[in-house]
């Protein structure tokens, strides 16, 4: 579509009349629009949130040494009031996991269980043999070298040293990298070094979830 002088100027002096008018309209911003939930006990500590940099105010309340409600800060200059999916769920970081006298009693090294507990955040390594139908419980000793043993014959059963037009590459498209929302600015950098160290290409970031 061609765009004359006249044109842009009209499209620019409707936008601003409008966008002037709308101070005028009956608008509720988020702080006006949340709703008192009325909690009748704990009590109420202004924090952040720790999922990512945006640093979210949140108002944490808690009753007996337990939180039992996380909302948005509507006194926060970042977020107003606002949380995202993840920010709503910080009350789980402490609600929803198990106690050690629990793992060791109910999930220790070397079992073999059906399923992890559907309310509880996972805090064992599982690994599921392929054709097995359970869980085996695993420690970090155990895990990590084993995850590095897959990393390296997943790359070098799939390694590409050029494409079909024959121009360099030297990558590998059979693993992927995904980041994580509560790391820092180091952890990213290395994280990213250590993904294209290995030549991967698809990489992102948990935040898009």
């Amino acid at each position: 579509m061609d765009v004359t002088r006249r044109s842009f100027l009209k499209f620019s002096g409707g936008a601003t009349a409008f966008l002037l008018s709308s101070s005028l309209l009956n608008w509720v911003k988020i702080p006006q629009a949340l709703a008192d939930i009325g909690l009748k006990e704990g009590t109420e500590t202004t924090s952040i949130c720790c999922f990512c940099g945006c640093g979210c105010g949140i108002i944490v309340t808690a009753s007996g040494g337990t939180v039992i409600n996380v909302e948005g800060d509507p006194t926060h200059p970042v977020n107003e009031g606002a949380l995202c999916s993840k920010g709503v769920a910080t009350r789980q970081i402490s609600t929803q996991i198990l106690s050690q006298q629990e793992l060791d009693t109910n999930y220790p090294i070397g079992a073999r269980i059906d399923s992890w507990p559907a309310d509880k955040r996972l805090a064992r390594v599982l690994h599921r043999a392929p054709g097995d139908d359970k869980w085996t419980i695993m420690s970090w000793e155990e895990a990590l070298p084993l995850i590095g043993q897959r990393i390296a014959q997943t790359r070098a059963n799939n390694w590409e040293t050029t494409d079909s037009n024959g121009m360099t590459v030297n990558r590998t498209r059979a693993i992927a990298g995904l980041g994580g929302a509560a790391h820092d600015s180091e952890e990213c950098y290395l994280l990213r070094k250590f993904f294209t160290g290995l030549g991967l290409v698809y990489i992102d970031h948990q935040a898009r979830l």
